[in-house]
């Protein structure tokens, strides 16, 4: 029990006392301890006793493996520690980013492993969709749910663009209802938290093909699980998980880096103004400091072009430009000339192809089976090699930072 979030516990103990339950339960099944103590997203600080926690293991003898998922780092300052990470214990990454990421930030290489999450196929059979075009998603803020809007816009009428589930936390939930409201103000063919009503697996049945929007992921399940259900996967490409996936041939060459849209159709200085003040209030957080004429001149490099990319402006700016493709025929025609690839969505019989391709590949590399022999080799390769490292978290938080790769919903 002493494991629970802070938030959630009655009783707040001791690190000592808390590596102390944690041996116990451990020798209470394995009298000699355990092979391994894999421990997942450590570093995201929701129980502040796990990290010296951690060394205690560690130092008793210990074997344990640190598995990240997220970083605080990446704009959960609330979640960040001033204890540094715990050093001489291999950490493991869900995507090849972070690998590289930690290795900068001074990990040895052979004590960074790469692990990808593990896909459950889908069993149905696999029939022509008629329902929804779904996006399978607990709507975040990062999911980027304006762009699922404007898509809805974009597609055509016949087509209803369904988002699966609401977000838990009060600042995505207000954020999400503010867009429940935009699209029911405006009738929009979108429907939101269609699995409170059915049942997720007739939702993909019937679905006619995935959306994703999302401008960050750790992993992307939504990348991979649909092709396992017979659906085509459209939406936005995100680099940094996308080429994990293709490296073991996973086609997704179909879907698009950016949603251009003319500049003048959104308040470019408020946007400005909003993006400069939102990485300068980040930066604080972190205790960093950002020199803004060297974001200035950033802003003007990445945003001052006739089009930018939609996924990169606020909820405020998307609004903007959402009522304006509303009122305005010929700005929807416009972004629609700017991102041909739409045209590309409907479904053909060369689908076909690339489901069967992409279902093979998920099953093949992602499967639960290729899972437990890739783990099982990883932690015996951790069984052998000791590692002296330890992480420098000022490179993490610069890297997240950066105002090249800053976005306002990440």
């Amino acid at each position: 029990p002493w494991l629970a979030y802070d938030s959630e516990r009655e009783e707040t103990v001791s690190a000592e006392k808390l590596a102390d339950a944690v041996l116990n339960a451990i020798r209470s099944k394995w009298p000699s301890g355990c092979d391994i103590l894999h421990i997942h997203n450590p570093t995201l600080v929701k129980n502040r006793q796990l990290l010296p926690a951690i060394e205690i293991l560690r130092d008793a003898g210990c074997p344990c493996f640190l598995q990240i998922h997220d970083f605080a780092e990446d704009g959960r300052p609330h979640l960040c520690t001033d204890h540094h990470y715990p050093k001489d214990i291999p950490y493991g990454v869900i995507n090849s980013r972070d690998r590289d990421l930690l290795i900068e930030a001074g990990l040895d290489p052979e004590g960074v492993y790469l692990i990808a999450n593990t896909v459950h196929p889908w069993s149905f059979q696999k029939e022509p969709g008629r329902g929804y075009v779904l996006y399978p998603v607990r709507a975040l803020r990062r999911k980027n749910i304006g762009e699922c809007i404007l898509l809805s816009l974009l597609i055509g009428p016949d087509q209803t663009v369904g988002v699966t589930l609401p977000p838990y936390s009060s600042p995505d939930l207000q954020i999400f209802e503010s867009w429940c409201a935009f699209a029911g103000l405006h009738d929009l063919n979108i429907r939101f938290n269609l699995s409170l009503r059915h049942p997720y697996p007739e939702l993909m049945s019937e679905s006619v093909y995935t959306l994703t929007t999302s401008v960050n992921e750790g992993f992307g399940f939504t990348f991979l699980e649909p092709w396992t259900a017979g659906k085509m996967v459209h939406g936005r490409r995100l680099p940094h998980v996308c080429e994990d996936f293709e490296r073991h041939g996973l086609r997704l060459d179909h879907l698009y880096d950016a949603l251009l849209i003319p500049r003048n159709s959104f308040a470019s200085e408020t946007f400005h103004q909003s993006w400069r003040r939102a990485i300068m209030n980040r930066a604080e957080a972190f205790r960093i400091r950002l020199d803004p004429d060297d974001l200035d001149r950033t802003f003007e490099r990445l945003y001052r072009s006739e089009c930018v990319d939609f996924g990169l402006l606020d909820e405020g700016s998307q609004m903007q430009v959402l009522s304006c493709v509303i009122e305005d025929a010929s700005l929807r025609k416009e972004i629609q000339a700017l991102n041909p690839w739409i045209e590309q969505w409907h479904p053909s019989d060369s689908d076909r192809d690339v489901i069967a391709h992409n279902d093979r590949i998920v099953r093949k590399f992602y499967g639960l089976e290729a899972y437990g022999t890739q783990l099982i080799d990883l932690y015996r390769s951790v069984r052998k090699r000791k590692v002296r490292h330890a992480i420098k978290k000022d490179v993490l938080i610069r890297f997240f930072l950066d105002p090249e790769r800053f976005r306002m919903m990440s």
